[in-house]
């Protein structure tokens, strides 16, 4: 499992989920094979703990300004050699989608 479309399909989720509905199915996928409950499954429980790296990574990226890329600052550059670091213009200093 290497990309978001794996990982939703493994837990069973629309690709055009919303976030919370991706939490919902996966919170449901777990429930049944934690380790402290009494039949948890070690390896489909790695699998899921994979899966949900893989769509944070996916939520976080999908969330942050194209601009600054979450920084929240860019570098403007004045002529050649001379360049100061501001607050992005795109995201107003939030590091996300406006």
């Amino acid at each position: 499992m290497r990309t978001e479309a794996e990982a939703l399909a493994y837990i069973g989720c629309a690709a055009d989920a919303t976030e919370v509905q991706i939490w919902q199915a996966w919170r449901a996928c777990v429930r049944g094979v934690h380790p402290d409950t009494g039949n948890g499954d070690r390896a489909t429980w790695e699998r899921l703990l994979l899966a949900r790296e893989i769509l944070r990574q996916t939520a976080v990226k999908r969330r942050q300004c194209p601009d600054c890329r979450g920084s929240r600052r860019v570098t403007v550059t004045i002529g050649l050699l001379s360049s100061y670091v501001a607050v992005c213009p795109t995201c107003k200093g939030s590091g996300e989608k406006a």
